[in-house]
């Protein structure tokens, strides 16, 4: 996917999740790396969204990193070699879908955001549920 068609934020998002990985040694970027990335970014919208909602962010971005500090980790030079897993590649087509929906050129964390509540079956599925 062209990186190009994702926006600054969204661009910093992916940034941030795959240095997140790295620093905990996965060799796997997650979707939850995504919503991790998502719920610390400064002044972030997903942030206030929570906020606005009235619900914990904070809660959520520690239960997120607890569970990223759990995911399998790699040593040696295979931990500077971090990919998208399938979940976090279909994560990132479905937040193109979203784009697309919307009319909109490029791909923002609203749309990454979108995709992520669409997921089934994740870590991050069931925090949705019970934030």
């Amino acid at each position: 996917m062209n990186i190009d068609k994702f926006t600054q934020r969204a661009q910093e998002t992916l940034t941030f999740a795959q240095e997140q990985a790295l620093t905990l040694g996965n060799q796997q970027i997650e979707s939850e790396h995504l919503h991790y990335a998502l719920l610390v970014q400064k002044e972030g919208l997903i942030g206030k969204l929570m906020n606005y909602l009235q619900r914990d962010a904070a809660a959520m971005e520690k239960e997120l990193f607890a569970y990223l500090e759990g995911l399998p980790k790699v040593q040696g030079q295979s931990v500077s070699n971090v990919y998208l897993s399938r979940k976090a590649n279909q994560l990132l087509i479905s937040a193109k879908e979203q784009a697309e929906e919307f009319k909109d050129e490029y791909i923002g964390v609203e749309h990454l955001f979108l995709a992520l509540l669409e997921e089934r079956g994740t870590f991050s599925a069931k925090l949705f549920g019970r934030f």
